[in-house]
This record gives structure tokens, C-alpha cells and sequence, in this order.
């Protein structure tokens, strides 16, 4: 299978799993704040959060090794291949016995640190054990297999079988919620699914990659090269993107963490159907690089760019206006806690917009294995958050914490913009300036245009919503497509001949190929 074709076909999938995201995770929350209340739901997304600092053991070996996977992958070399991909696996299961130790300490103490009085000790503790259930499979058995299928530009397997079992838990949840069952056995049950992943994934890579038995494999590293700087990077990103609901939950309360918990699933939502449009490319540019085809690689990164920018916006400024009739829906009737918070909202959205339109320069840095060139920037982005959290946390409540994020994302946004221009690249700085006038310019143009309508609307139900969401969605690719076809004509033209499969042909008839 072609580059080109992997790519179309991990675009597709991506998409198609967020869209499943979106629609799931539109159901169970609600379905879990019906039924358990909004502070048991906060704890069962606390809890998630507190297990996921497992991550800080893995190291972001992740990364390194997708980096270092690029090159044997490209020349097929098996027996390279083999020794990476072992390697990691034996780091997981280790990382798996620890997180075993960690959940049964978070377990004991998560009822004293959180101050959850609906649950019982013993509630308390069992929550938390069937909650780690699906992160202890993954570790143990298909982390490594998982990074294997990214590095080689086979993503849509994960997430066709992601689009599977997200169903399926969706469904699970409902039945056993209109079965009256309590939230621990939803729990479980919902953890079980989720184990089915990776051993999926397992047994799918034996037979696609045919690699040699373990024990057959001889010098396979205990350590991977730059595997300190890429746990450099890591721990930074996992504090940067933990820092909320922790400041929250010991700041505040877990009344807040449900708030926050429920604008942020649906930007994280959109987020992922913009992330959708760039599944592959991390691959895509480590294989360039290892080909060292510097030219082609430049040409589609601002392919990439260009993509990225006009979805992100068409996609988030319609979230700009719509998040809060979205959440005044989607939350009536509940009254335990005030979630209507219009400045949070708003500001959110800024933060991971800016997130949304740098990951084409964070995937580079990756593909590329610049982790300890990257990594104070990466540092200064987690100290910003931390520090600007616990400072606005207490005088803006959850807008502050929004906040924080906005100006630490806005940060490494920049700094990447500098390094890629003197390192990698080579760009010229005017290039992201004028990509950011554009952005600007079609955000501005698409919430005036939508403020002045909506001020004529009164959205009652989820029926009048996804009519409004429809129109403003329609409204902001039309207005987003003019706006760049004004500005950057050639860019739109070529994502239009790519996308509506009106690629002109070259000489020989052939069709022109964009990306390999």
C-alpha cells in the first residue's frame, strides 16, 4: 500500500473515530450525571486523571521510539525493527507492575484527598481499582504494538478497533445504567471492553509484521537512544496537560471538575476531529526525513499547515458560539452545580485552538527526534501553566485555570515557530505571520457574522441545536474558504484539486503526486 493511500485511509478512520468520540462521549457523561450525580461523575474523571500519571514512568518513550522506528521501517529492516519494538514491550510490562503499586496507594488515599462523602471508603477504593482496569491492559499488552502500527503509517488499524469498542462500551453503559446498576459495576464492566484493544492489536501485529520470537532476537537495548531527553519532554507535557483538574480538584471542588470536565470533553472532542486531518503525518515527515528529501518534506508540512489552519478554524469558531447554548441543553435539569460559564468557555477553546494549529510543528520536532534540542520549551510551557494556574484558580475559578493554559500553549506555539525556522525547515518568519493574519482575519469574520445571527435565535432543544450548528458549520467553511482563497490562493487551490480529486496530470498523463 502507497503512502498516499495509508494516509487517505488514516485520515478517514481518524476522522470516523472522532465523530464516534464525539458522539459518545456526548451520551455517557450526561447519562452518568443522571444517574450518579455531578460530584460521583467528577470523582470517576478525577480518578482518571490521578491514574493517569502512570504516564510519568513511561518515559515518552513513545516518541523516541516511533523516531527511531522510521529509518528501519523505510529500509524494512526486520531484525531493527524487532529489537525496538521488544525493547519497549519489555519497558511497558514494567511500567504495568508499577502502575499496580500506584493504583492500590491512589485507592487507599483518594477519599481523603479528594473529600468524596457520597462514596464509602471501600466504594471509594473499589472505583478506583475498576477504573485502572483498561490502563493496566494497555501497558501490559499492546503499548508497543500500538506505537509499531503509528510509526509505519497503519493508525486506522487502532482506530477502526477504537470506532469498535467505543460503540460497544457506549452501549454497555447504557443498558446497565437502565438496569439500575451502581457506578462501580458500570465501571468495571466499561474497563473490560477496553482490554479487548490491545489484545487485538497484539495479535494482528504478529501476523502482519511477521517478526522473529523474542527469545530469538539477540542485543535488544535495555535502553533506547535519547530516551532520557524524550522523559524530559514527556514529564513536562504530562504536567502541562494534568495541571487543571488537579489544581481544581485541591483547590476547589469536584462540583468543578464536573464543569470543567463537560466543556472540556467537547473541545477536546473537536479538537480530535481537527487532529483527524493530520493522522499519519508525524510518520509521513519521519520518512521524508530518513529519505532526506528536505524539498518535499517543506512542501507538505505547509500542505499540512494550510489544512490544519482552516479546519481548526472553521471547526472552533463555530464552538465559540455555540458552547454555551450546547451546555445550557445539554445540562438541564441538573442543578448541583452551575454550569454555565460563558468566559470559561470562551477562553478554552483559545487554548486548544492554538494547541490545534501548532501540531504540525510538534509532529516535525518528533518525526525529526529533536527532543533534548526542544525540551526547555517544553519545561517553561508546564512551568507557566502550574504557576499561572495556582495564582488565577483562586480570583477566576475556572476561567483561570483556562487562562493558564491559553498563554503556556501560546508559548511553545512560538518557540516552535522560531525553532523549526532555524533548524529544520528553514522557513521564512513571514510565512506564520501571514498564515496568522489569515487565521485571525476568518475567526473575527465568522464570530461576527454568527454573533449578529444568533442574537435572533432561541435554542430550545437539541433538534433547534444541530439545525444552528449546521447552518453556522456550513456558514464557517464558506467564509473560511473564501477568506483563505483571498489571501492564500494557491494553498486553497491545491487543497481543493487534492481533497475534490481535481488534481490536474502531468505530461505523461500520470497524476501529479503529492505526497511521497
Amino acid at each position: 500500500m502507497n503512502r498516499e493511500r495509508k494516509a487517505r485511509l488514516n485520515i478517514i478512520s481518524s476522522l470516523l473515530y472522532q465523530l464516534t468520540a464525539l458522539f459518545c462521549g456526548l451520551i455517557i457523561p450526561r447519562l452518568l450525571i443522571d444517574a450518579f450525580g455531578s460530584a460521583a461523575y467528577g470523582a470517576t474523571m478525577s480518578i482518571a486523571q490521578f491514574l493517569s500519571y502512570i504516564t510519568l514512568f513511561e518515559g515518552g518513550i513513545g516518541g523516541v521510539a516511533r523516531a527511531l522506528l522510521y529509518e528501519p521501517l523505510a529500509r524494512q529492516k526486520t531484525e531493527d525493527i524487532a529489537r525496538i519494538v521488544y525493547s519497549i514491550s519489555r519497558f511497558f510490562k514494567w511500567i504495568a507492575f508499577g502502575f499496580l503499586a500506584y493504583t492500590f496507594v491512589l485507592a487507599c488515599i483518594y477519599k481523603q484527598i479528594a473529600h468524596f462523602e457520597s462514596f464509602s471508603f471501600w466504594n471509594s477504593f473499589l472505583l478506583v481499582l475498576v477504573i485502572s482496569i483498561s490502563t493496566m491492559g494497555q501497558y501490559y499488552i499492546g503499548m508497543a504494538y500500538q506505537v509499531l502500527l503509528q510509526a509505519s503509517q497503519l493508525s486506522y488499524v487502532t482506530n477502526f478497533l477504537a470506532i469498535v469498542t467505543s460503540l460497544v462500551n457506549t452501549a454497555l453503559i447504557l443498558i446497565l445504567v437502565h438496569m439500575n446498576c451502581s457506578l462501580i459495576v458500570v465501571k468495571l464492566f466499561s474497563s473490560i471492553v477496553f482490554v479487548i484493544r490491545p489484545l487485538v492489536l497484539s495479535v494482528y501485529v504478529k501476523r502482519k509484521f511477521q517478526l522473529p520470537p523474542e527469545n530469538e532476537v539477540s542485543n535488544i537495548p535495555k535502553r533506547l537512544p535519547g530516551q532520557w531527553s524524550g522523559l524530559s519532554q514527556h514529564l513536562a507535557y504530562f504536567f502541562f496537560s494534568n495541571t487543571d483538574v488537579v489544581v481544581l480538584t485541591l483547590m476547589k471542588s469536584l462540583s468543578l471538575v464536573s464543569v470543567y470536565s463537560v466543556y472540556s470533553n467537547v473541545v477536546k472532542m473537536l479538537q480530535g476531529l481537527t487532529n483527524s486531518f493530520s493522522a499519519g503525518m508525524e510518520a509521513l515527515f519521519g520518512e521524508l526525513l530518513a529519505r532526506g528529501k528536505d524539498k518535499q518534506l517543506s512542501q507538505i508540512f505547509t500542505h499540512y499547515k494550510t489544512l490544519i489552519s482552516m479546519v481548526s478554524i472553521s471547526l472552533f469558531s463555530v464552538a465559540l458560539l455555540l458552547i454555551v447554548p450546547f451546555v445550557r441543553i445539554y445540562t438541564r435539569g441538573v442543578t448541583d452545580a452551575d454550569y454555565i460559564q460563558p468566559v470559561f468557555g470562551f477562553v478554552l477553546i483559545l487554548a486548544i485552538l492554538v494547541e490545534c494549529l501548532r501540531a504540525p510543528y510538534h509532529c516535525l520536532c518528533i518525526a525529526a527526534g529533536h527532543f533534548k534540542q526542544t525540551e526547555w520549551a517544553a519545561y517553561g510551557e508546564t512551568l507557566i501553566n502550574i504557576l499561572f494556574s495556582v495564582l488565577l484558580v483562586i480570583p477566576f475559578g475556572l476561567s483561570g485555570v483556562a487562562a493558564a493554559t491559553l498563554c503556556a500553549s501560546a508559548f511553545r506555539f512560538l518557540y516552535y515557530v522560531y525553532y523549526l525556522q532555524e533548524n529544520i525547515l528553514r522557513r521564512r518568519i513571514y510565512l506564520f505571520f501571514k498564515r496568522a493574519l489569515i487565521n485571525t482575519a476568518d475567526l473575527l469574520l465568522i464570530c461576527l457574522i454568527g454573533s449578529f445571527l444568533l442574537k435572533h435565535l432561541q435554542l430550545q432543544n437539541f433538534f433547534e441545536f444541530i439545525l444552528t450548528g449546521g447552518l453556522f458549520t456550513a456558514l464557517s467553511i464558506l467564509i473560511t474558504v473564501g477568506v483563505n482563497a483571498l489571501l492564500d490562493y494557491k494553498e486553497t487551490k491545491w487543497l481543493f484539486g487534492k481533497f475534490m480529486d481535481q488534481k490536474k496530470s502531468d505530461p505523461n498523463g500520470k497524476r501529479k503526486r503529492s505526497l511521497n
